[in-house]
């Protein structure tokens, strides 16, 4: 020992010290054992069922007391035991004792594997009350065991379960799941789930090695099946009746009563899910699905049931002995409970996984993948805002991947799926929209967007358009930078031109609500929206351009709302070349009108010493007429006026003022071939009447060396654009009038007696002409132009307060009485057959003019009678709209006679009296003629002051200087007489015609005269009528 180091000492020492603690605490032993047969007489099956009953508990407890010695000759009686057991099916096994002896003991103590071992023979040797009694028994010594000890109960369990004849709610309620602990329960259910996923596949191998069922791993497998040694792993039609037997304890109400937790109808909820999606035994899938809807409601917020159905989703334990995922089926059938949980859209990162593990993982179908998608939006949609701007990257990072190379994620078919991709694109945007951080400034996220519509099928595109207008509040207003707002409009107008019309109506939607709508850059992308060609578009276009409310809005507020109208017209002025198609000319000329009006209306409103006058008309612009009518109400005319003498201002983009600008824009329409034969030619020449009447004078003046541009259009088959040309020619001869003759007008009477005179002598020389159907357009375009524009020279003529003698234009004064004759003749004639029904409307409407200059040509109330000449044409005209079948001759006609009455007073008697006439051969058909005969008798009677807006004042003079106070009141005696006869004759009389005219030009008169204080007195009377 001398040549050993003291570390080898120690060591040796250590292990005999060791040797004798061990020996004296009979941790280790020695024995010499010999085998004999110590029974090998015969026992009888009492004797031996005595012997059992009364010594095999006590024999397995006293292993864990007795000496090394005796333990082994326990253990060789014991196997004795065995061989007479397994030669004596009829012996039974006292197993009420042998629970409580295992039961009651820890599991760690030798007797223990003896114990369990005699357990599952006591279970098939046991009567089915004890079997009863025994099963809720070994639930509740599950918990905490290892698992070898855990699959030898479970078995036990299972046989017990099976081998009870009469299975019904009696008996399973003496499971006691609802008295005993809620462990019992659980465990039972938890187990019995593990079964359901269990299927024949596995069941055909029996060896330890055999394939693992979805959703169980490999202990969990062992547990079910006894390691493969139990019955119903190699027989189907076991496996079905004992899956028959548990889904029918797991469907009761009566073992598992609503007063239980939540937690375990909860796992009752996830067994029935898995025994409804077996594949192999329909019965049992048939009945599962049955249970499902008479199970009691389950809180799919409680985090419990997430926690689990998760984990079935994504499999749970470690690496070594992880349980995989559940079958596809039922991933699809939790899929409908979570996709409605917010519990579960909050919960990360599981929720991520699961969606990931569905697209992308093994053992996946297309199904389950469109299952994960819908989930993904559930999730984004659903999920607390802190935890999604958390999670936002990896989100994000996932919708990236379906979106990317298929190959890589080896699903195949997955990333090709029109519903998933497109629902990726939905996901995407929701989440922009909610994490609006998500490169808004770098604009990344809409080029990928919009690229898309360029590189996936058609199928997809409203997806991605639905993903970019989710998107829309991430780019508030204001929010971008302005640089980055510029690099937007330019890459939206890029995306104007693409072929995909979602890709167009996104860039019109994002021009419209990422930019104010002062942004003249954007509203310029609303204009060329009007060219496309879908309606939608077109549509969307329009509400883009349409002026936003503004009452309700603090005054210091409003004007900011609107863009800079200087800056407004010369930036179209300079895109003009862009917008050559009719339907953007068109927009373009609307919303110019409407931002004029806009403007006016404020600065009205604000000068207003009641502004609830003008309130009315700020409280939204998609009511007033922006079309080819011109303003219906004095409002409106002065708002304009103001907004249009603002225009004086140069543009900082040119020399040239607003108004020149404006104009040259206007010009544009009579210029260009493709827009004068369009709807926007109308648009045009109405802004180009308010300019030239409402605007200033010098702009009508400077327009006058253009107006030769006006005259191919009296020849244009459209009406309303002979008359906006006729009545834009009166204008600018009319302030071309008034102009030189407040200098002198000797200069230039050389053109007025000359070439003015030469021009009506040819209109005259045209409407003469013999009417032939390719002449008719000519013919009326004439006739309307030297009727309107001789009433503009006699309206400038009154305004300047001289004669034609002392103007030294008497060849011009004759020129126009003998177009005023020529009128009158043929006006008389048209009943003779003389005239196209066309020709009668242009006839009606300059009969209507020479009535308005007449007239200012009279003093007053020229009650002294009239000629004879004037009574015929008024016949003449009752004649026409008697005869009219057309709403348009009828109204021709009515505006012809109240103007001719307008400026023959003497008419007034025998006004009403043709009107009575022509109300008389109303019908329910044409029941609106009543109305329209009212409006005529209101402008004739109400005169010039009440009506003003009605006949259409088209020129920049005011009326007082070219009209007398007196020619501006009511014609008194006129509307004395109209009213006698309304309240006293017609109202009163047997004619339904009569009756019904008397109340609705009462109406009228009161509607459109409401300040003529002379209708006061009669006010009772009409409303007794």
């Amino acid at each position: 020992a001398a040549s050993y180091n003291d570390v080898f000492r120690r060591k040796w020492e250590y292990y005999f010290a060791y040797c004798e603690g061990a020996f004296a605490t009979r941790t280790l032993g020695c024995s010499q054992l010999v085998f004999t047969r110590t029974y090998n007489e015969d026992f009888s099956d009492d004797k031996l069922q005595k012997l059992i009953a009364t010594l095999l508990v006590p024999l397995l407890e006293k292993l864990d007391t007795a000496s090394a010695q005796v333990k082994t000759k326990i253990i060789g009686l014991l196997s004795q035991i065995n061989r007479k057991l397994k030669s004596n099916p009829g012996i039974t096994i006292p197993i009420e004792a042998l629970a409580k002896s295992t039961f009651s003991k820890p599991s760690i103590e030798f007797s223990q594997s003896f114990k369990l071992m005699y357990l599952p023979i006591a279970v098939e040797r046991s009567d089915q009350q004890q079997l009863l009694t025994i099963v809720p028994q070994i639930l509740d010594a599950i918990n905490g065991r290892p698992v070898s000890q855990i699959t030898i109960l479970v078995n036990a369990v299972f046989t017990a379960i099976g081998n009870i004849s009469d299975l019904g709610d009696e008996q399973i309620r003496a499971f006691g799941f609802s008295t005993g602990s809620l462990y019992r329960a659980v465990i039972f259910l938890r187990y019995a789930t593990d079964l359901f996923m269990f299927n024949p596949v596995q069941a055909v191998s029996q060896s330890a090695s055999a394939a693992i069922a979805a959703g169980l791993s490999v202990s969990a497998q062992g547990i079910i099946t006894n390691d493969h040694k139990a019955l119903w792993t190699s027989d189907s039609k076991c496996l079905e009746d004992m899956k028959r037997r548990l889904l029918q304890i797991v469907s009761s109400d009566s073992a598992f009563p609503v007063s239980l937790p939540g937690i375990v109808h909860e796992q009752r909820l996830l067994a029935l899910v898995c025994a409804s999606c077996d594949p192999f035994f329909a019965r049992i899938s048939s009945d599962a699905k049955d249970s499902i809807k008479r199970l009691c409601p389950v809180n799919f917020e409680s985090s419990t049931f997430v926690k689990a159905a998760y984990a079935m989703m994504l499999g749970s334990g470690k690496e070594n002995n992880r349980r995989s995922p559940a079958t596809v089926a039922v991933r699809l059938r939790i899929f409908s409970f979570i996709g409605k949980s917010a519990a579960a859209a909050s919960m990360f990162p599981e929720c991520t996984e699961v969606v990931g593990n569905s697209l992308f993982g093994s053992d996946i179908n297309s199904s389950l993948r469109r299952q994960g998608i819908a989930f993904l939006q559930w999730v984004i949609c659903s999920a607390p805002q802190d935890a999604l701007e958390r999670n936002s990257a990896d989100l994000l990072q996932l919708i990236r991947r379906i979106l990317d190379d298929s190959n890589d994620s080896g699903s195949g078919s997955a990333i090709n799926d029109d519903i998933i991709r497109g629902s990726a694109f939905v996901a995407w945007g929701n989440l922009a929209k909610r994490v609006s951080l998500l490169g808004t400034d770098d604009l990344d996220n809409l080029r990928t967007m919009f690229g898309a519509f360029n590189t996936e099928p058609n199928a997809i595109h409203l997806s991605i358009q639905e993903a970019l207008l989710a998107m829309l509040p991430a780019y508030k207003p204001g929010r971008l930078p302005r640089q980055t707002q510029e690099k937007l409009l330019e890459f939206l107008s890029q995306q104007l031109k693409s072929s995909a019309h979602q890709a167009r109506y996104c860039a019109i939607r994002y021009s419209i609500s990422v930019f104010s709508f002062s942004t003249i850059e954007a509203r310029w992308l609303c204009m060329l929206g009007l060219a496309d060609s879908k309606h939608e578009i077109r549509s969307l276009s329009r509400s883009g351009l349409m002026v936003p409310a503004l009452s309700g809005i603090a005054e210091n507020e409003q004007a900011d709302l609107l863009p800079d109208l200087a800056h407004v017209i010369g930036f179209l002025h300079s895109n003009i070349g862009d917008a050559l198609n009719p339907l953007v000319y068109g927009g373009m000329i609307d919303f110019v009108r409407s931002l004029l009006l806009a403007k006016g209306l404020l600065q009205l409103n604000a000068a207003c010493d009641d502004p609830r006058e003008i309130s009315v008309y700020l409280s939204g612009f998609s009511d007033l007429d922006m079309g080819a009518h011109q303003l219906s109400t004095q409002p409106l005319r002065r708002g304009m006026r103001l907004a249009l003498s603002g225009l004086d201002c140069k543009c900082a983009l040119s020399n040239c003022t607003a108004s020149q600008m404006w104009m040259d824009i206007i010009r544009v329409a009579l210029t260009n071939v493709r827009i004068s034969e369009s709807t926007a030619l109308v648009k045009s020449f109405g802004c180009l009447i308010e300019l030239l009447s409402l605007g200033a004078p010098e702009v009508a003046l400077s327009f006058f060396d253009s107006r030769d541009l006006l005259l191919p259009f009296l020849e244009s088959r459209d009406y309303i654009v002979q008359r906006y040309a006729a009545q834009a020619l009166a204008v600018v001869y009319a302030v071309k009038l008034k102009a030189i003759g407040q200098r002198g007008i000797q200069a230039d009477s050389e053109f007025w007696n000359g070439q003015a005179v030469s021009l009506m002598n040819r209109l005259l020389e045209t409407s003469d002409q013999k009417e032939q159907p390719k002449l008719l357009d000519k013919i009326h375009g004439s006739i309307l132009a030297m009727s309107h524009i001789a009433l503009g020279l006699v309206v400038a003529q009154k305004s300047l307060q001289k004669t034609w003698s002392d103007l030294g234009l008497l060849r011009l004064g004759e020129a126009i009485e003998k177009i005023y004759l020529s009128l009158t003749q043929k006006i008389q004639a048209i009943n003779k057959g003389t005239a196209f029904p066309s020709t009668a409307i242009s006839l009606c409407m300059a009969i209507g003019a020479a009535g308005m200059a007449s007239l200012a040509s009279s003093s007053g109330n020229k009650q002294d009678g009239s000629s004879d000449s004037d009574k015929c044409t008024l016949a003449s005209i009752v004649d026409i709209g008697k005869q009219a079948n057309t709403v348009r001759l009828q109204d021709a006609a009515l505006d012809g006679l109240s103007r001719l009455v307008l400026g023959n007073p003497s008419l007034d008697t025998v006004f009403i009296e043709s009107m009575r006439s022509l109300a008389r051969v109303v019908s329910k058909k044409n029941i609106d003629l009543h109305f329209r005969i009212g409006r005529a008798v209101a402008i004739a009677i109400g005169r010039f002051k009440c009506t003003l807006v009605e006949l259409g004042w088209t020129f920049p003079f005011d009326p007082a200087t070219v009209y007398s106070e007196q020619q501006l009141e009511a014609n008194v005696q006129a509307l004395e007489t109209t009213l006698d006869i309304l309240v006293n004759t017609m109202a009163i009389s047997t004619n339904l015609q009569d009756r019904q005219a008397a109340v609705v030009w009462i109406l009228s008169l009161v509607q459109m005269c409401p300040d003529m204080r002379q209708i006061t007195p009669w006010l009772p009377k009409l409303h007794s009528c």
